[in-house]
């Protein structure tokens, strides 16, 4: 029977191996809580044929087999905060453009208009 613990595997059980390593100390290093990764396992099945005698051959089938190991973790940065102005609107104008801007009330303060007009 075939298995994974079979010498044709090593390559795929090293990588494996490297992987898990490599992503437990990243883990470690930059404090990350979950990982993962995986193992996949392509399959293509040729044929050859084998001589048997000097007439008679048979067909071998021969399997490739293609892996690829790969790693994700989750790393979560946040941000929070609120913005909030009760003085100011989210307005659209007539094109469509968005604008933020103070809400007009009529009142004004003393920062209100241009230095010139107080004199």
């Amino acid at each position: 029977m075939i298995r994974i613990e079979d010498e044709q595997f090593d390559l795929l059980r090293e990588s494996m191996n490297n992987m898990l390593a490599k992503i437990l100390g990243e883990m470690i290093k930059e404090e990350i809580l979950t990982a993962s990764f995986n193992a996949k396992v392509k399959i293509s099945m040729g044929h050859t044929a084998v001589p048997l005698t000097e007439k008679e051959t048979r067909i071998a089938r021969i399997p490739q087999f293609d892996f690829k190991v790969t790693a994700a973790r989750q790393i979560k940065h946040e941000y929070e905060g609120e913005i909030y102005e009760d003085q100011m609107e989210i307005v659209v104008d007539e094109y469509g453009n968005v604008e933020y801007k103070k809400i007009p009330t009529g009142q004004m303060s003393l920062f209100d208009g241009k230095m010139e007009d107080w004199k």
